[in-house]
């Protein structure tokens, strides 16, 4: 599943990112910890279930250290990654959505047939399948956010903070 695959290089990126930063900016915190609560998973969890909880879970994360790195350039990030952010965000929605309509549809309801036709359930896989490639360009779209949110950061350092840095003695 290339998502997957896509979550580990989200994963990497952001570690990636934490370590620069706390190059860039010494003695300054630029960790990417949350304390926000996550959706709760049904009681057995799909692949697909795990995926989306992954997604809640990193997405805060992320969300957290583009904070940071807001607060370290001491203004607002760019616009065009903060709605790259929020687009991943409606994706994931989206795709959490989706597996609750499938769920919903298999289970049966007074009045309706126990098990739903193979066309009603080919059709929930297919938009769910659907909503998980949108996911997955949304995550890879996310990671270039990120690192260019990085690199706003870096370049954002005047030539007095880098002399700083480089020289502590003056």
């Amino acid at each position: 599943m290339s998502l997957l695959r896509s979550i580990k290089s989200w994963k990497r990126k952001e570690k990636k990112v934490e370590a620069e930063l706390a190059k860039a900016f010494p003695g300054r915190r630029v960790s990417s910890s949350n304390n926000t609560p996550l959706p709760r998973p049904p009681a057995n969890p799909s692949r697909v279930d795990k995926l989306i909880a992954d997604q809640h879970r990193e997405h805060g994360r992320v969300m957290a250290l583009i904070d940071r790195m807001a607060h370290l350039l001491e203004g607002p990030m760019h616009a065009t990654v903060n709605s790259i952010l929020e687009d991943h965000y409606q994706r994931i929605r989206d795709v959490e959505a989706r597996r609750r309509d499938e769920l919903s549809s298999r289970q049966s309801s007074p009045g309706s047939p126990l098990i739903p036709s193979d066309h009603d359930m080919e059709r929930l896989m297919m938009t769910l399948a659907d909503g998980l490639k949108m996911l997955t360009d949304a995550t890879r779209r996310s990671r270039t956010a990120l690192w260019a949110a990085l690199q706003l950061t870096l370049d954002s350092k005047s030539p007095k903070q880098e002399a700083t840095t480089r020289n502590p003695e003056h």
